[in-house]
């Protein structure tokens, strides 16, 4: 039986698609499985994989990614794994050193740290394309030593922004895992006015807006999911904070119960870095098809508009005006019999074609590929 182990130093220990899809997935194929996180809780067994934490909490930016990347890696060499899966960007040159010493290595990149970067307002704006450039240059000089480099979304050329500048690039996706208890009624939950978004929240995923919006309509703004404090504290001082009820950062099972209390489920992104030319769906999207609620996206990228329209499954609109966010919340409240059967649509869409069991597979290939 291989060991291996999958190494983040800012993601949380129970992270869906690192914990729930691949290592789970992993450790349902055979593999000896162990995930090291940076936390303060105890070790444990989560469907078969081995959590292993640092013990410790990084407070700040600037600690997470030196302090914590580094205390992620002591962990994981302990293990004295034949394959090791890192995460997160800071742990770019410990993957290095890992491949150097002799181990297998996968990077799994979840999003375009360039264009990341070049968007980051606590850098300051002058220097951050240089900063973004020497970024990437570094990058593919790790992707060209490791393994393989896995990343979730398509360029439109069919392959991954990381086609040419590594050794090799394997598209796998960060699809919903389709569980059996996934009964929603939207009628009722539109009478009750309640709107969620899940997953990382940030402004330019459309934080603001959305609670303003929710506000607006008298709505129940649900969220969940990690948001940094100085953005937390900038939503508190809105009186529209009022409308949210913030749940934190949850389990997989824990988010279904959301859902289940939502009567639309929102993904209304800025039209700036990566998210300007997204081929994929943000997961969150699939997440609220499988469970049947009709979606708020934003107009771009073109491929979110192009789902919603498609699948009739939504209604797109701009993230950065709050007077079209708060129209297609109306017209939803107002339309029952239409959005009960968007969310149909949406839900019939992601069973038919947006699923992760063939990523899952795709997974343990790889691995198999690597190691035998």
């Amino acid at each position: 039986m291989f060991k291996v182990c999958h190494m983040t130093s800012a993601h949380p220990r129970y992270d869906p698609r690192i914990l729930e899809k691949e290592c789970t997935s992993l450790a349902k194929a055979g593999f000896d499985v162990y995930l090291v996180v940076n936390d303060d809780k105890a070790g444990e067994v989560f469907n078969g994989v081995n959590i292993v934490s640092t013990g410790r909490k990084f407070s700040g930016r600037r600690a997470r990614m030196t302090k914590g990347a580094k205390a992620v890696y002591k962990k994981a060499l302990e293990l004295d794994c034949d394959l090791y899966h890192f995460h997160d960007p800071e742990l770019l040159p410990y993957g290095l050193k890992l491949a150097k010493a002799g181990k297998h290595v996968i990077y799994d990149s979840h999003e375009d740290c360039y264009k990341q970067i070049s968007i980051k307002t606590y850098i300051p704006g002058i220097i951050r394309k240089p900063v973004a450039k020497i970024f990437l240059n570094y990058e593919s000089k790790v992707s060209r030593r490791v393994d393989a480099v896995i990343f979730p979304a398509p360029s439109p050329d069919g392959n991954t922004i990381f086609h040419g500048r590594s050794k090799r690039d394997v598209l796998i996706g960060n699809l919903p895992i389709l569980g059996s208890d996934r009964e929603v009624d939207v009628r009722s939950n539109l009478e009750k006015r309640t709107i969620c978004q899940v997953g990382a929240l940030t402004a330019a995923r459309g934080i603001t807006e959305m609670v303003i919006a929710g506000y607006r309509t008298g709505s129940r703004v649900i969220l969940a999911g990690p948001i940094t404090d100085s953005y937390m504290q900038t939503l508190k001082q809105m009186p529209e904070f009022a409308c949210v009820d913030y749940r934190g950062v949850l389990k997989h099972d824990e988010v279904s119960g959301i859902f289940k209390e939502s009567a639309i489920g929102f993904s209304v992104l800025h039209n700036v870095g990566q998210y300007k030319d997204l081929t994929n769906l943000p997961t969150k999207v699939y997440e609220y098809g499988s469970y049947g609620l009709p979606i708020i996206g934003s107009v771009t990228p073109p491929s979110l508009k192009d789902f919603l329209e498609k699948n009739h499954c939504g209604i797109a609109a701009d993230a950065e005006n709050v007077d079209e966010i708060v129209n297609a919340i109306d017209y939803l409240y107002n339309h029952a019999d239409e959005a009960v059967t968007m969310g149909q649509n949406a839900k019939k869409a992601v069973e038919r074609d947006y699923n992760w069991e063939t990523d899952a597979n795709k997974l343990v290939s790889l691995y198999k590929e690597i190691l035998e």
